[in-house]
C-alpha cells in the first residue's frame, strides 16, 4: 500500500476581536506527497481534533474540511468552520487545557487519512480565551481575589521613588558590561493586558467596597523605619573611561582586541589554489564512450515480437467488439417511443390519411369465417368427451380384469413404459416423518423441488439449481471455462441459462459444501441443500444403491445384479444407444425407482457431455484436491461411486435430514410471541420427546426473510425437553420477523451418531415503530407530496426521491423531469440542491437544502454512516461480503437485467431487504435524461472542491454502493434524512 508522508507545519494565529468573538483560529499546513514533492494546487481532505489533557486526551471537538493547496503547498483553515464530527466547538471551555491539536490529512482530497499529527496549543487562541474572560467577573468586591493591603509603614509602600538603604547600595562597577549592553539585556519590553469589554474596571460599580484610609501624599511624611536613603546621600558615580590607564575610571581586565590583519590570525586555513590538479578525491571523468557505460539498458530490438504485455489487437470484426449495440432489424415493430400514426395529420382525422387502406367488412358471425384453425363447436367437443369417458370407462374395465387376474389376454410387455412411481399422497419413512413428495421442498430462493422415498430414506428427485445458501450468502457463477479446487462456483449446464430449469445448476465441491468441516462418519453436512437436508455421504449412497439392487424389478440383467442404472436415471435426454442394459438403451424403460436422474454433463468441451453423462457430488472427501462422486452415463448399467477433482462442475442431489417422531404429537411447536416492543420481544417454544433421541440444545430463531435457521439470529435456553421462554433485542423498529423455536437432537443414524435440527412452525409478528414515527410517519414538501420513511440503524431516511418544484420557504427550484416522475422523482443540479440561503449549523450535514423543514440533505459522512451499517447486517449483504450492500438497498423493480452476480439487475425479487428502494432514475447530462433502468445517483451535501462534489451511486451491474465526485452542473436524485 503506498503511504502519504505529510510535513504539517502548524501556524496558530489570534482571531480579530471584535464586539463578538468568531468561533474560529487559522490554521496553516505544508504538503507533501510520498516522494517528498509538494501537492500545490490540489484538493487536501483534512480531520481536525482538539484534545483535552494531552495527546491522548478526551476528545473536545471533531471536523472535517477539504482545502486547496497553493502553488507553495500550503493550505489554510479556519478551524471552528468545517463540517462538525463530533462535539460543539463554542462550549470548548479553554481555560480549562493543556489543549492538543490532532490533525489527520488526505492528500488525495478524500477521507482516507493517512498521516496523523499531534501538537501542544501553546497559547490558547486569544480571541476565544478572551471572550470568556470578559464575562466571568460577578461585579461584587467579595468575590474579587488577592485584595490590596493598606499599607502602614513606608517598608510596605511600592519604591517607586526609588529610595535604597544603605545596605544595598552598589559597588562601582569595573566592567564596560555594566554600561553598554553588550551582555544583550532586553529593554523598553512592555506588557500589555488585554481590554475587555464585559467590564469597565470602574471602581465606582463596584459593592460591599472597604473604608479606604488617607494615604499620605509623599512618601517622606511616613516613619522611615526601612532605612531608606535619598538620592543625595548616595556618593558621586565616576563613568569608566577605556583608554584610562590609573584611576577609579580604568576598566580592568581588558582584553586584547584582535588587530584585524589576516596574518595575525593562528591556525589559518591552507587556500585552495584554484587547479584542478590539486583536488583530492578526484572522480574518474567519463570517457564518452557509450561502451564504458555500465548497467546500460537492454536496448529494444525494434521488434513488435519482443515486446511484453502486448495489447490484445482488435481483428477488426464487429462481432469481436465488447458491448457491441443491438442493431435494429428494420421491423417498424421493433422501433421504440413509435409515432401514434393517427396523429400524423394535421386535422388529426382520419379522412385527412393520404394512402388510407382497405378496410373490409367483417361479417357480424365467426361462422361466416373458413375455420382454417380447426376450431371444434361445443357440440363437437360435447361428442369429443363422450367418447373420452367412454374410452375411459373400459380402461377401468381392463385394470380391473388385471387385478383380479379375470383377463383372458395378458398385457403387451414389449415395450413397456414404466410410469414415475412417485407415491401418491404422502409417503413415510422408517423414522415416521413423511417424505412430502407432492408438497414439495423450497429452497431459500423459493426453487421447488419433488421428492420420492427410496427405501428408508427422502430424497429431492431433481437436482438443486440453488445459487444461495441457508445464511442468505451467494455463490458466485463463472463460465464454464474457470475452475477452482479453492472459491465457491456454480456453472450452467452445457454453458446456457436455459437448461437451469430442467437439469439444475453445476457446482464445484467448495460450493457444494458451503464452507462446513467435511466429517461424514460423525455428522451430516447441509453445504447448499435446504434446512433440513443435507449432501450425502459416501455410506449414504451405498445405502441407497443397496435398496435399490435389493428389488429385482430394479435390475436390469439378472446376470448382472449392479445393473441398476437403468432405474435411477429418466426415461427423457439421454442419448440412445444399442448397448443392452445401459442407460440409453431403449431409455422410456428407465426410472423404475422415480429418482429420475438427468444427464447434466460437466465443465467438459462439447456441451459438457450433456446426454451422456449425469455427476452427483457427495460430501465425502477423497483426498485434499479430490472427493467422491456418483457417475451414471449413458453407455454402461452400473453406478459408479469414484473420487474426481474438486474443481469439477457436478450436479447436487439432497437427502433429508433423520429425525425421530414423536406418534401423534409435534415434537417442536413455536409459541406465541409477546412483549413487543420498537427493539425487542418475547417468545418462546416447546419440546417434546422422541423415542431413541436425547434434546441437546433447544432455542428460538429469527430472521426478516420466512424460515429461519440457526444460521442467523437465534437464542438457546440450554438442552432438554419441556416449554421455555427468551427474548430477542436488537431488533428495528416497525419490522415484520419470521421466528420459529427448533431442537438439536442427538440420534442414532445409520452412520453413527448425529445431530440433526428440527424447527417449529412458523410466527410472525412486526415490531413498534419509533417514538418519531420513522417508518410509518408520512411526511410531505411544499407541494403536498408525500414520501414513505424508513428507519436503518439511527437514521431515518425518505424511502422515496425527492420531487418537490419549491424549497421549504417558496422559493422555486429549478429541476429536471424523468419518465414516471411520480416514481423515479426530479433530477436537481447540486447548486440547486444546496440553496445556501437554508443553511444552518443545527443541521447535522449544515445544509437542508431542497429537503422540507426538520429534514436535510446528507453529508458524505452520513452516507458513509447508512452503508457501513447495511454492510455490518449479516442479512443484508451478498455472498458474505460487507462490501455487497447494493441488492439491499436497490428497489425491486425498474432495474435492468444483470448478469453480475449481486448485483441489483441480478435478481430484483432477492432486492430491497433494507426497504430504502433507490430506483434507477438515471443522470440529467447536456440537455437530456440518460440510464434510467441502469443507474441511480444521489447528491451529498459534501463540496470536494471549486468544480465537484460527491455523489453516491448504484448501478444494475455494480455489487456495492460506491462513491464518487462529479461537476454540480449534473443532475442526480436526492434523498432526504431527518434532522
Amino acid at each position: 500500500m503506498k503511504k502519504i508522508v505529510t510535513l504539517i507545519i502548524t501556524v496558530l494565529c489570534a482571531a480579530t476581536l471584535f464586539a463578538q468573538s468568531p468561533e474560529k483560529f487559522t490554521y496553516q499546513a505544508v504538503v507533501r506527497n510520498a516522494s517528498n514533492v509538494l501537492v500545490v494546487n490540489a484538493p487536501v481532505g483534512v480531520r481536525v481534533s482538539i484534545l483535552q489533557g494531552g495527546i491522548n486526551g478526551n476528545l473536545a471537538y471533531m471536523e472535517t474540511q477539504t482545502a486547496v493547496t497553493n502553488a507553495n503547498g500550503l493550505i489554510t483553515l479556519q478551524i471552528g468552520g468545517g463540517s462538525v464530527q463530533q462535539g460543539v466547538f463554542a462550549d470548548i471551555d479553554w481555560a480549562n487545557g493543556p489543549f492538543f491539536l490532532k490533525t489527520e490529512t488526505d492528500p488525495n482530497g478524500g477521507s482516507d487519512y493517512s498521516v496523523t499529527s499531534v501538537q501542544q496549543l501553546l497559547s490558547v487562541p486569544y480571541a476565544l480565551y478572551s471572550k470568556e474572560a470578559g464575562n466571568g467577573f460577578s461585579g461584587d468586591y467579595n468575590d474579587l481575589t488577592n485584595l490590596p493591603q493598606i499599607p502602614q509603614n513606608v517598608s510596605e509602600l511600592t519604591n517607586d521613588a526609588g529610595y535604597i538603604t544603605m545596605d544595598s547600595v552598589p559597588a562601582i562597577p569595573t566592567n564596560v558590561s555594566a554600561f553598554n549592553n553588550d551582555a544583550g539585556y532586553l529593554t523598553g519590553y512592555t506588557e500589555t493586558d488585554p481590554q475587555f469589554n464585559a467590564w469597565d474596571k470602574d471602581y465606582n460599580d463596584l459593592i460591599n467596597t472597604p473604608t479606604i484610609p488617607t494615604v499620605p501624599e509623599n512618601v517622606s511624611t511616613f516613619t522611615n523605619d526601612a532605612g531608606y536613603i535619598t538620592t543625595a546621600q548616595i556618593p558621586a558615580q565616576v563613568n569608566a573611561d577605556w583608554n584610562a590607564t590609573t584611576g577609579v575610571a580604568e576598566i580592568l581586565n581588558k582584553p586584547t582586541l584582535f588587530s584585524g590583519n589576516y596574518n595575525d590570525l593562528t591556525n589559518k586555513p591552507t587556500l585552495f589554489s584554484g587547479s584542478y590538479n590539486d583536488l583530492t578525491d578526484k572522480p574518474t571523468l567519463f570517457s564518452g564512450d557509450y561502451n564504458d557505460l555500465t548497467n546500460k539498458p537492454t536496448l529494444f530490438s525494434g521488434n513488435y515480437n519482443d515486446l511484453t504485455n502486448k495489447p490484445v489487437l482488435f481483428s477488426g470484426s464487429y462481432y469481436d467488439l465488447s458491448d457491441r449495440p443491438v442493431l435494429f432489424d428494420g421491423d417498424y415493430n421493433s422501433l421504440s417511443n413509435r409515432p401514434n400514426l393517427a396523429t400524423v395529420a394535421t386535422s388529426g382525422s382520419y379522412n385527412d390519411l393520404s394512402e388510407k387502406p382497405t378496410i373490409p367488412t367483417v361479417p357480424p358471425n365467426v361462422g361466416a369465417f373458413t375455420n382454417d384453425a380447426h376450431y371444434i363447436t361445443e357440440a363437437q367437443l360435447n361428442a369429443l368427451l363422450a367418447s373420452m369417458n367412454s374410452a375411459i370407462d373400459s380402461l377401468r374395465d381392463r385394470i380391473e380384469e388385471l387385478e383380479n387376474g379375470t383377463s383372458p389376454v395378458n398385457p403387451d410387455t414389449t415395450n413397456p413404459v414404466n410410469p414415475d412411481p412417485t407415491p401418491s399422497g404422502t409417503a413415510v419413512t422408517a423414522d415416521g416423518l413423511p417424505c412430502p413428495g407432492t408438497p414439495k421442498v423450497y429452497d431459500l430462493q423459493g426453487n421447488e423441488y419433488n421428492t420420492v422415498v427410496i427405501g428408508q430414506q427422502c430424497w429431492m428427485k431433481e437436482n438443486l439449481r440453488s445459487t444461495q445458501y441457508s445464511d442468505g450468502s451467494f455463490i458466485e457463477r463463472k463460465p464454464n471455462t474457470t475452475q477452482s479446487s479453492n472459491n465457491r462456483y456454480c456453472y450452467y449446464p452445457g454453458g446456457s441459462a436455459s437448461n437451469v430449469d430442467d437439469y439444475g445448476l453445476l457446482y464445484n465441491w467448495p460450493a457444494v459444501m458451503g464452507g462446513d468441516v467435511p466429517n461424514p462418519n460423525l455428522n451430516w453436512v447441509r453445504g447448499i441443500c435446504p434446512e433440513g437436508w443435507h449432501v450425502p455421504n459416501n455410506g449414504e449412497w451405498t445405502q441407497f444403491t443397496n435398496y435399490v439392487k435389493s428389488k429385482a424389478d430394479n435390475i436390469c440383467d439378472e446376470n448382472t445384479p449392479q445393473s441398476i442404472a437403468k432405474a435411477l436415471a429418466a426415461t427423457t435426454n439421454w442419448t440412445s444407444n444399442s448397448i443392452h442394459c445401459a442407460v440409453g438403451d431403449y431409455p422410456l424403460n428407465n426410472n423404475n425407482t422415480g429418482f429420475s436422474v438427468l444427464p447434466a454433463g460437466d465443465l467438459s468441451g462439447n456441451g459438457g457431455n450433456m446426454g451422456t453423462i449425469a455427476y452427483i457430488w457427495t460430501c465425502t472427501e477423497a483426498s485434499s484436491s479430490s472427493a467422491m462422486a456418483a457417475q451414471l452415463t449413458s453407455t454402461a448399467s452400473t453406478v459408479a461411486l469414484s473420487s474426481a477433482d474438486k474443481s469439477s462442475g457436478y450436479s447436487v442431489r439432497c437427502v433429508r435430514d433423520t429425525a425421530v417422531a414423536v406418534s401423534g404429537t409435534q415434537m417442536v411447536v413455536t409459541t406465541a410471541v409477546g412483549n413487543i416492543t420498537t427493539n425487542s420481544a418475547s417468545f418462546g417454544g416447546a419440546v417434546n420427546s422422541g423415542d431413541g433421541a436425547s434434546v441437546v440444545e433447544k432455542g428460538v430463531c429469527w430472521s426478516q426473510m420466512p424460515n429461519p435457521t440457526i444460521a442467523g439470529d437465534h437464542v438457546s435456553n440450554g438442552g432438554g425437553t419441556g416449554s421455555f421462554s427468551v427474548s430477542m433485542t436488537g431488533l428495528q423498529p416497525n419490522t415484520t420477523y419470521y421466528v420459529r423455536a427448533y431442537a438439536k437432537m442427538s440420534v442414532a443414524g445409520n452412520a453413527g451418531t448425529v445431530t440433526a435440527t428440527t424447527y417449529g412452525n412458523t410466527q410472525t409478528f412486526t415490531t413498534q415503530p419509533d417514538a418519531s414515527g420513522c417508518g410509518t410517519a408520512i411526511i410531505y414538501d411544499i407541494d403536498n407530496h408525500a414520501y414513505n420513511t424508513v428507519k436503518i440503524g439511527t437514521q431515518c431516511w425518505m424511502k422515496e426521491n425527492l420531487r418537490t418544484t419549491r424549497y421549504a420557504d417558496g422559493t422555486p427550484v429549478g429541476y429536471y423531469t424523468t419518465q414516471g416522475s411520480d416514481d423515479y422523482g426530479f433530477l436537481y443540479n447540486w447548486n440547486n440542491v444546496m440553496h445556501e440561503a437554508s443553511s444552518s449549523s443545527t443541521i447535522p450535514s449544515g445544509v437542508r437544502g431542497v429537503c422540507p423543514i426538520g429534514w436535510h440533505v446528507p453529508s458524505n459522512a452520513e452516507w458513509s454512516d447508512l452503508i457501513n451499517y447495511v454492510g455490518s447486517q449479516a442479512n443484508w449483504i451478498c455472498d458474505g461480503s460487507q462490501a455487497n450492500v447494493a441488492r439491499a438497498l436497490a428497489a425491486n423493480t425498474g432495474w435492468n437485467q444483470s448478469s453480475t452476480e449481486c448485483a441489483p439487475g441480478n435478481q430484483l425479487t432477492s432486492n430491497n431487504l433494507t426497504g430504502f428502494s433507490a430506483l434507477p432514475a438515471g443522470i440529467y447530462e447536456s440537455g437530456g435524461v440518460y440510464e434510467i433502468g441502469n443507474v441511480a445517483y444521489f447528491w451529498s451535501a459534501t463540496w470536494r472542491n471549486s468544480s465537484s462534489a460527491y455523489y453516491w451511486g448504484l448501478s444494475r451491474n455494480s455489487t456495492s454502493m460506491y462513491s464518487g465526485y462529479w461537476q454540480p452542473s449534473l443532475g442526480y436524485s436526492v434523498r432526504c434524512l431527518r434532522d
